[in-house]
């Protein structure tokens, strides 16, 4: 039945106002009449009797969930053969009036909103796949709600195959690099990459990578900027959401975090804030240091004011050299314990970082002796284990979920790697193992033993979960510790992983090493996997 105003839909709500419509139903001003206010009713396309069964199921898991960001169904049932959602009316329309005509002010709190509704989506472990202005409305106290959530990728698959009228591909400028791939992923971070380019649209009144989405990004594609009418801070969390790799974009529980303390006055950008640095660091100055042949290598962390200025009244009476080395080491304790009290299993990078930095430390330790009579307390590395470990098992779990009931591999693979990058465990290698074999998959995992150094060649022992010969390119730098930038030597080769254990590839590199530079690190997509002294 056409739907115009007037259209009583079950003898109880009145059409009123047409709002809008997308790629599976029409948005409609109504009167309930039973008890006189006016309601949203969402009613989506004609299904038939499977489709009408899938879509209540999918309402059942999303009954539940209640959030002050999330725009909740009222109420579901069928009409026609059409499923229907009724909502709270929110007369001040949807966030892409605010297209090009947003203030900064307006954009921060977009984000909060977007990302606290997000959070708690993602925390359900639902994504919602299609974040864009239109869907975000904003209630009368100027707060924004997230609408159309909850439909799973089964659901817009069969939504889309009973259509009678052909899918709009206005949502393409809102999908991330990963939805473009031969093996299209859809993880949280997708979502996380729909908000940049909404706040790029807000800002700007247009869509980046003109309209294509981040498939411009696998094609070489810069990441643009907000240009001089809105701060750099601003422009820079944006890029953050657009990064190509999915583990280099914010999580929706840092964006709430974050822009929480800009909105009470914050002045860093994400960066900063991210690393624990404290507000008037000099961005990125080192301390000063004074090489000696016997200290072969100083950590290349970000430094703040604050902390050199702490450094110096500590360490002011030593000769310079342990100074800077303390202050090293009381910087790096800074920054290790704000990562292990940001780390959680959503911010797991926080939790990778301060594993990174807990090797510098013990590094600097076991080189310096005056280090063990510092008095400086870093958070026990029994807390650190115990995140590393809470959050293995959250990402093991996922992975488990995205491979056994969303029979999602390519998810179920990158979050095995996630959990494997936590703590490297045979559940792991015998998870990816199976998919492997269950799945004939080319390549899911490079499970490295050992290295080893001789003759300007980089040997990597490893064993291929794969069933076949499978083409990669990773990243090696080599130098002299854990965090050691100076005189790094850095490069990429493309190699064959083949499958079994006790395999070998051999890597020319572009400089022989120094003999002091044996600590190896490997990485892929953006992603360490190996961190160790060879052999």
């Amino acid at each position: 039945m056409e739907l115009n105003e007037g259209t009583v839909i079950d003898g109880r709500y009145v059409l009123k106002e047409f709002k809008g419509s997308g790629s599976f139903g029409e948005v409609w001003l109504a009167e309930d009449t039973t008890i006189g206010i006016d309601i949203a009713i969402k009613l989506y396309i004609s299904l038939d009797r499977q489709g009408q069964d899938e879509f209540r199921d999918e309402y059942k898991v999303a009954f539940g969930l209640n959030h002050e960001n999330l725009l909740t169904a009222q109420y579901y049932s069928v009409w026609d053969h059409r499923p229907y959602l009724t909502m709270k009316y929110c007369s001040r329309g949807s966030a892409a009036k605010l297209a090009g005509s947003a203030t900064e002010d307006d954009i921060w709190r977009f984000i909060h909103d977007v990302a606290a509704g997000l959070k708690y989506l993602h925390s359900n472990e639902i994504i919602h796949q299609d974040i864009k202005p239109e869907n975000i409305l904003i209630d009368d106290l100027g707060t924004f709600l997230i609408t159309d959530f909850g439909i799973s990728k089964k659901m817009r698959s069969t939504l889309r195959k009973q259509s009678k009228r052909a899918v709009g591909s206005g949502a393409i400028a809102y999908m991330g690099p990963e939805r473009f791939l031969k093996d299209p992923l859809t993880v949280k971070a997708s979502d996380i990459w729909s908000l940049g380019v909404s706040i790029y649209e807000l800002a700007t009144g247009d869509l980046p990578f003109m309209g294509q989405g981040g498939g411009m990004l696998n094609a070489g594609a810069e990441i643009p900027g907000l240009g001089s009418n809105f701060s750099e801070r601003l422009s820079l969390l944006m890029q953050a959401c657009l990064a190509k790799e999915t583990w280099d974009r914010p999580t929706a529980e840092q964006l709430v975090e974050y822009t929480r303390d800009v909105m009470k006055g914050d002045t860093r950008t994400f960066e900063q804030w991210k690393n624990g640095e404290t507000e008037g660091g000099n961005g990125g100055a080192t301390l000063p240091v004074t090489p000696r042949k016997k200290w072969p290598w100083m950590v290349a962390t970000t430094a703040a004011v604050a902390v050199v200025v702490v450094a110096v009244m500590l360490f002011g009476g030593e000769d310079k050299e342990e100074q800077a080395i303390k202050g090293q080491y009381y910087r790096l304790t800074t920054l290790y314990n704000n990562n292990v009290e940001m780390g959680s299993p959503e911010n797991y990078a926080s939790l990778l970082k301060a594993k990174e930095l807990l090797d510098s430390m013990a590094y600097l330790k076991d080189n310096y002796t005056f280090i063990s009579e510092m008095q400086v307390s870093p958070t026990s590395q029994s807390v650190l284990n115990d995140k590393l470990h809470t959050a293995y098992n959250a990402w093991m779990r996922s992975a488990g979920g995205q491979y056994e009931v969303a029979e999602d591999v390519g998810t179920a693979i990158s979050y095995y790697h996630i959990a494997a990058a936590l703590t490297s465990t045979d559940e792991v290698k015998n998870a990816l193992t199976d998919i492997a074999n269950s799945h004939d998959c080319p390549g899911a995992y490079l499970g490295v033993t050992s290295t080893q150094i001789e003759y300007g060649q980089l040997l990597i022992n490893y064993s291929g979960i794969c069933t076949t010969d499978t083409h990669a390119v990773i990243q090696y730098k080599i130098s002299s510790g854990p965090g050691d930038s100076s005189n790094a030597i850095t490069g990429q080769a493309e190699m064959t992983i083949q499958p079994g254990n006790g395999q070998q590839v051999i890597i020319s590199l572009n400089e022989t090493p120094q003999q002091s530079q044996r600590y190896v690190e490997l990485s892929s997509n953006g992603m360490t996997f190996y961190r160790q002294q060879s052999e």
